[in-house]
């Protein structure tokens, strides 16, 4: 339904896109902002400043809370404690949750419908998909109190950057407003009624650099919401013109991993702090940037445990959830890993501090025209028969859709991951479609989405320095 607005803007000319985009914000805004979202807010405003003892019992009650519901209306919940001789009453803490299993992806696709509470959770009900930065393919259900919680945090988390209502922003994302065919400017739309700029993550190439500069010089926002690499492209672009900087009062990325290199040339470019906020498609856990620069795991955003990995010496993120009782998950494993060793922070929360997180090193593709196109995870959203996936690139202007196929995939399903491809790649990039029985992980036992094998001058600068041994 909300979707239904980009794919106007794609058909519409400029000012009536723009009218699109803008009704789209509105109903977004309805949905999200009411009553609850201001709730919500001046709760999150008062739990960050909970002391360690008191965030702990505040999150022992949420954690009493979900259980209950969990072993009240889901079917895998009550098979489960059952099973176990369990009662809902023997999990009180964070500690008591050792009790149960973890969950993995696999768990989820086996008994999707298992983990649908049957009543008690709110409406309307929103069903979306994600291939996350594994490849596999996953059917997610969230009710509406769980967006608006998500939407509070992540609105809480523009607050630790310095933005407030009213002030104007720019969006680097993953949104498909415009035709990827589209070869002239503008590649970027205002929302009408909204002080904020959405710009093309698919038309990054280096004959519309220029173009995207001027765009946010004229808009002059005060806040960059981008993936790290689409923000790195525009950084790395104006320091090699010579460009004088282009000040912005923040910078927030997410949903890839954040590389130092990426970071340094964001702060010299925009002469500003990269505030990077980390989270799950599946809603379970959130890792933030404080005002005073630290990196915390968010502990009013659910329970997020950080579990030992012998094997890499991480951590693994597992979290349990509180906010969408529509789907419940306790104990999932999110698929990332952490490094737990994080530096002090002055801001004085009780919220934990961690250091780098390791995973979502996707590289970019390399359309036929010069593109450099990331976070292509949106391809595989619609696939419903495909048990993992991958997106592998030899050569410029060609890309390999290498997937694992369920029982009953069909050429119809062939069809309709070519043409995601497509509408995202552009007609001139060469699609080729590889069924096989297995895809092979890292040492890390991550499947990368996407596996570049081009060189650093194909490439053309951009993701040369990922780390090596998880491309390995």
């Amino acid at each position: 339904m909300l979707g239904v607005a980009d794919r106007l803007a794609r058909r519409w000319p400029a000012p009536m896109a723009e009218l699109a985009l803008g009704a789209g914000a509105w109903l977004r805004a309805r949905l999200r902002e009411g009553r609850a979202f201001r709730r919500l807010s001046a709760e999150l405003a008062r739990t960050e400043q909970l002391s360690a003892t008191d965030l702990e019992a505040w999150q022992s009650a949420h954690l009493r809370a979900i259980v209950r519901h969990a072993y009240a209306h889901t079917v895998y919940y009550r098979e489960l404690f059952d099973s176990r001789g369990i009662r809902p009453a023997d999990i009180r803490t964070a500690a008591d949750l050792a009790q149960l299993p973890i969950l993995t992806k696999a768990d989820l696709r086996e008994r999707p419908d298992d983990f649908r509470a049957r009543r008690g959770h709110g409406w309307p009900v929103f069903v979306d998909g994600t291939s996350g930065t594994s490849g596999t393919p996953l059917r997610v259900r969230r009710d509406l109190a769980a967006i608006v919680h998500e939407h509070a945090h992540v609105a809480r988390q523009l607050r630790w950057a310095g933005w407030r209502p009213g002030q104007r922003r720019a969006w680097l994302r993953g949104d498909l407003f415009l035709p990827i065919e589209q070869s002239r400017p503008p590649f970027w739309r205002r929302e009408r009624g909204r002080a904020l700029l959405k710009l093309s993550s698919y038309h990054l190439k280096e004959a519309h650099l220029a173009g995207y500069l001027d765009a946010l010089r004229r808009f002059r926002p005060s806040l960059l919401q981008a993936y790290p690499s689409s923000a790195a492209w525009l950084a790395r672009g104006l320091l090699q013109r010579g460009d004088s900087p282009l000040p912005l009062q923040a910078v927030v990325t997410s949903s890839e991993t954040l590389r130092a290199d990426q970071r340094t040339d964001i702060e010299r470019a925009f002469q500003c702090p990269v505030f990077d906020w980390y989270g799950t498609f599946e809603r379970v856990a959130a890792i933030g940037t404080c005002d005073r620069g630290g990196r915390h795991v968010v502990s009013d955003y659910g329970l997020t445990e950080l579990v030992p990995d012998a094997a890499t010496g991480t951590h693994r993120i597992v979290g349990t959830s509180w906010a969408n009782r529509a789907w419940v998950l306790l104990r999932y494993d999110a698929g990332d890993r952490v490094d737990p060793h994080g530096l002090p922070c002055p801001c004085g929360r009780a919220f934990p501090t961690v250091g780098e997180i390791q995973g979502r090193q996707d590289d970019v593709v390399i359309t036929a025209d010069g593109r450099r196109v990331g976070r292509l995870d949106h391809v595989f959203k619609s696939a419903e028969r495909l048990r993992e996936a991958q997106i592998v690139q030899r050569r410029p202007g060609e890309v390999i859709l290498r997937f694992v196929p369920e029982a009953g995939f069909t050429v119809k399903d062939r069809e309709r991951l070519e043409s995601a491809a497509i509408e995202r790649l552009g007609p001139e990039t060469r699609i080729a479609c590889e069924a096989v029985s297995t895809l092979e992980r890292g040492p890390r036992g991550k499947l990368q989405l996407v596996v570049s094998e081009l060189s650093s001058e194909e490439r053309g600068g951009i993701a040369q320095h990922v780390d090596q041994e998880i491309r390995r």
